[in-house]
């Protein structure tokens, strides 16, 4: 076990992404590319046991009998209480012991896809298992996360009702800052009617602003709330989707 003594300096200052990008780059090396996967290519062997490895020191919650890294103990056995939901489990994104959401979920995904590009070669250093297992215990605690069709939590300690207040205020003081007609008014339009903040990528800020737009507006349909009151201006959750789509016809030039 002595990978797990060498991995634990790196885990303190690494995040999970690391990890990941970690074992694609000894996947795709040209060692693993053999017609005889790893047999004579002990260090990518070993080097990819130790990327999986990995994940077992960076695991959050009550951890299995069958735990590898030993000095990693339980730990976060409380996370969701505040909510009244269960958001233990998952894994550290770093050596700073929180859990975020979107990496998390990034990781996972390319994980998978590693074991479906190269099932044979993590099957035959007998490292498949532990790789399914990795997988498994990402994918429990997202799902943990998603307790019903309108909430996700997407990082631990952000979720209480104070900073789910601020995040609604925040949303609607950027939706009034686009929202033309609006008392709160930042960012200007063309004369066609597309937002416009700056000469160089400006389709960039267009096209992420629309689609927060579009996903607030369906946030307040669902949320059955009439609309956000911008100064004496109100817009409905349509007023706000209209918007938005208005901007997609002037990106498509439609």
């Amino acid at each position: 076990m002595g990978g797990v003594t060498e991995l634990k300096e790196i885990m303190g200052h690494r995040g999970v992404v690391w990890g990941v990008v970690f074992l694609f780059c000894v996947l795709g090396s040209p060692a693993m590319e053999s017609d005889e996967p790893c047999s004579r290519a002990t260090n990518y062997s070993d080097a990819l046991g130790k990327a999986i490895l990995f994940f077992e020191g960076q695991r959050s919650g009550k951890l299995p009998f069958d735990q590898r890294v030993k000095w990693r103990g339980d730990s976060a056995l409380s996370d969701g209480q505040p909510e009244k939901v269960n958001l233990t489990g998952g894994y550290y994104d770093a050596g700073d012991n929180v859990k975020f959401g979107w990496p998390m979920a990034f990781t996972v995904t390319l994980l998978s896809w590693a074991g479906v590009e190269y099932q044979k070669d993590i099957s035959s250093v007998n490292q498949l298992g532990y790789l399914h297992t990795a997988i498994r215990w990402g994918t429990d605690f997202i799902l943990e996360c998603h307790p019903s069709s309108t909430t996700y939590y997407t990082q631990e300690f952000y979720g209480g009702k104070k900073d789910l207040d601020k995040f609604k205020s925040d949303a609607e003081s950027f939706v009034c800052a686009l929202m033309p007609g609006s008392g709160s008014v930042q960012i200007k339009t063309t004369p066609g009617g597309l937002l416009y903040t700056r000469d160089s990528s400006n389709l960039q800020y267009v096209t992420s602003s629309s689609m927060l737009l579009f996903i607030y507006s369906n946030t307040l349909t669902v949320a059955k709330v009439s609309g956000v009151q911008c100064g004496s201006a109100h817009f409905s959750a349509t007023q706000i989707k209209s918007f938005a789509k208005s901007q997609v016809d002037s990106t498509l030039f439609q």
